[in-house]
C-alpha cells in the first residue's frame, strides 16, 4: 500500500493527505506538537502512522508515542536501536490497544551484507516487531540485490534503498507485496530517494497496464 511520508508539516495538512493516501506517516520526530495536539491528530482517521526516529540519544519519547497509540494510530515506527527499555515498554503498549508496530534499521552510508541484512532482520521480529523495515544507501547493484532479497520468506517486511540508485527498489517493493511504499507530497521527501505520491500512482499504473501484455 501507498504512504505518504509527512516531516515537519501541520494538522491541516495531515488531514488534506489522510483523505488521500491509503496510509499517512507523521514524523513526530520532526515536529514539536504537543500532546493534546497528537490526541487530535490520530483521532483524525484510521490510517496513520506515528513514527519516531531515537537519533543518537537512542531514545523516544513514550508518554508521546503512547498518546498516540492511544488515539488511534495504526502502526507505530521506532528504531531498532532504540534504547531496550524504552522499546520494551512502546511495545508492549502498543501490542495491548492492537497498534502494529514496524520496527527500522537505518544505514544512511551504505548496505550491510546480505547475511547482516537477514540476522538482522530475525532479531527485529525477536524484538516484537509485526513488520521489520530496512533502509540502506545504495551504492552498486550488489546492494540492490541484497536489499530486495530481504523480501525471501513470509515475515511482512519493508526494503528500501536509499539515494538515486537504490529508487528501484521503491517500485519493487510495492510489487513484491511490501507492506507500506513509502512517498513524498508537495515536494518534500523525508528519505533520500522517494518518489512523489501522484507519480509513483502513476508508475503502478503504467507498470500494471503494461503487464497485462504479457503471459508470465
Amino acid at each position: 500500500m501507498l504512504c505518504v511520508s509527512l516531516g515537519e508539516t501541520t494538522f491541516e495538512e495531515i488531514q488534506k493527505v489522510a483523505k488521500i493516501a491509503p496510509f499517512v506517516e507523521v514524523r513526530l520526530d520532526l515536529n514539536s506538537f504537543s500532546k493534546d495536539q497528537i490526541e487530535n491528530i490520530f483521532k483524525l482517521s484510521n490510517n496513520l502512522i506515528a513514527t519516531f526516529r531515537a537519533g543518537e540519544n537512542h531514545s523516544i519519547p513514550v508518554k508521546i508515542l503512547s498518546s498516540a497509540v492511544n488515539s488511534g494510530a495504526c502502526y507505530i515506527d521506532v528504531e531498532y536501536d532504540t534504547d531496550p527499555d524504552d522499546l520494551k515498554e512502546i511495545v508492549r503498549i502498543a501490542k495491548k490497544e492492537k497498534c502494529k508496530i514496524i520496527i527500522s534499521y537505518h544505514n544512511y552510508l551504505e548496505t550491510p551484507s546480505l547475511d547482516f541484512l537477514r540476522e538482522l532482520k530475525g532479531n527485529i521480529f525477536k524484538s516484537g516487531a509485526d513488520i521489520s523495515k530496512t533502509a540502506c544507501m545504495v551504492n552498486s547493484k550488489k546492494d540492490i540485490i541484497s536489499i530486495l532479497s530481504l523480501y525471501e520468506g513470509q515475515e511482512d517486511t519493508i526494503a528500501i534503498g536509499m539515494g538515486i540508485k537504490g529508487v528501484v527498489t521503491r517500485v519493487s517493493g510495492y510489487f513484491l507485496d511490501s507492506p507500506l511504499t513509502y512517498t513524498s507530497f508537495n515536494g518534500k521527501a523525508t528519505a533520500d530517494g522517494q518518489i512523489d505520491f501522484f507519480k509513483m500512482k502513476k508508475i503502478i499504473e503504467i507498470l500494471k497496464e503494461s503487464g497485462k501484455d504479457f503471459i508470465v
